[in-house]
């Protein structure tokens, strides 16, 4: 009887996967996007990093270049990592006037 009933539960549960738990707050499809799109951008830099690397090692290149394109590298990253910080409170912002509006005007 117990088997019974513990496989009737987790059919249940299997066929109700919104009844495991809270379901999480959906996201506007501006902010996936931009989501999307950092993570891909994030993505490239590091393929670059692993080239650049790659590419020095295979090269005879002086301790004193090889750690100014290391330099470099860590440059564009900061600006990266700013660039997108910037770009979601940007966002933020924005769907926070249109939410305020939205709340004002009655839409």
């Amino acid at each position: 009887m117990r088997k019974t009933l513990f496989w009737v539960v987790l059919g249940c549960l299997m066929a109700f996967p919104a009844a495991q738990g809270v379901a999480a707050p959906s996201q506007s499809p501006g902010v996936k996007l931009l989501k999307q799109r950092q993570k891909q951008e994030r993505k490239d830099l590091k393929m670059r990093e692993r080239y650049l690397k790659q590419s020095m090692k295979a090269q005879n290149l002086s301790p004193a270049l090889r750690k100014q394109e290391m330099h470099k590298l860590e440059r564009e990253k900061r600006a990266l990592r700013e660039k997108q910080k910037n770009e979601m409170q940007e966002l933020k912002d924005r769907l926070r006037v249109i939410k305020e509006s939205q709340k004002l005007y009655g839409h």
